[in-house]
């Protein structure tokens, strides 16, 4: 990352996409670059294993939904450079629905938690790729849901270790994840993370099983009123909010710099942007 803005900054690129948050500061000061912000499709989201104790129980997933704080994770975690996410889908994609997202209610959480069985509270374990990226926003995590009785403790693995464990074998409770929204209908991502058939060696980490979940998206692919569409999705999203099989934390907001000189691109919030027609200006 470093050398990447040093770079930059001599003019040996003109481009730098997804540059570290602890430059940004630095970046922000140097008159010859832009620093442009917009929001993104990398959502970050904490997923449960719905097929194994404790977060086998309903109650234990609203618990943990109702007792952390949001927006002091994207305050600290992401360095303020991202939005309180509210669906599991792109906010600039077909079947987008605001669900409202979670309110913070620590009265509330702990009442889930007695609810689960776990009135003097519970020890759950975090299984984490042990990089900065997911460690920061898990360790806030970690000190809000003490205040509750949940103590998380952390289970730090290797990438592909921890893909391994999460992904393949789905031997965790609980785990930080990050997706891209990188099509354009919701159909596509609700099938794939969270329907019944992605369970053997699919995407669906949380091993969500809802027959009647399924059912409707397999209604939302054969629609093709686009209104009708749009209204199984929304069931489709309160269904997801009211199991609570994940929770979607934010959606970070993406940082491009450029040399002042680059004129003439698109951008594109998919990170898709077009370079087609760009050109240098003299300085």
């Amino acid at each position: 990352d470093s050398a990447r803005l040093i770079a930059l900054q001599n003019g040996e690129i003109d481009i730098c996409q997804t540059p570290a948050a602890i430059e940004l500061g630095r970046i922000e000061e140097d008159p010859a670059l832009d620093l442009i912000s917009y929001k993104g499709g990398s959502l970050t989201y904490m997923a449960f294993n719905t097929q194994k104790d404790p977060a086998k129980d309903e109650n234990l997933r609203k618990a943990v939904a109702h007792a952390i704080d949001i927006d002091s994770i994207i305050a600290v975690a992401a360095e303020g450079r991202g939005e309180k996410a509210t669906s599991f889908w792109g906010w600039d994609e077909f079947g987008f629905y605001d669900c409202g997202g979670y309110t913070r209610d620590l009265d509330k959480a702990k009442e889930c938690l007695a609810a689960a069985g776990y009135p003097n509270g519970i020890d759950v374990v975090f299984t984490q790729d042990s990089s900065d990226t997911y460690m920061a926003p898990a360790e806030i995590m970690q000190a809000q849901l003490a205040k509750v009785g949940i103590n998380v403790t952390f289970e730090k693995l290797q990438r592909s270790v921890w893909i391994d464990t999460v992904s393949g074998n789905r031997q965790f409770e609980a785990s930080l994840r990050m997706t891209n929204h990188v099509v354009n209908d919701a159909e596509y991502l609700l099938r794939r993370r969270l329907t019944s058939a992605m369970l053997g060696g699919g995407n669906n980490y949380a091993g969500y099983q809802n027959p009647e979940f399924d059912k409707l998206v397999d209604e939302a692919t054969a629609e093709t009123d686009t209104t009708k569409r749009n209204e199984i999705f929304r069931q489709c999203y309160e269904m997801i909010k009211e199991d609570v099989p994940a929770i979607p934390l934010y959606t970070s907001t993406s940082p491009i710099i450029i040399n002042k000189c680059v004129k003439g691109w698109t951008f594109h919030p998919l990170e898709r942007n077009v370079w087609a027609n760009a050109y240098l200006v003299e300085e």
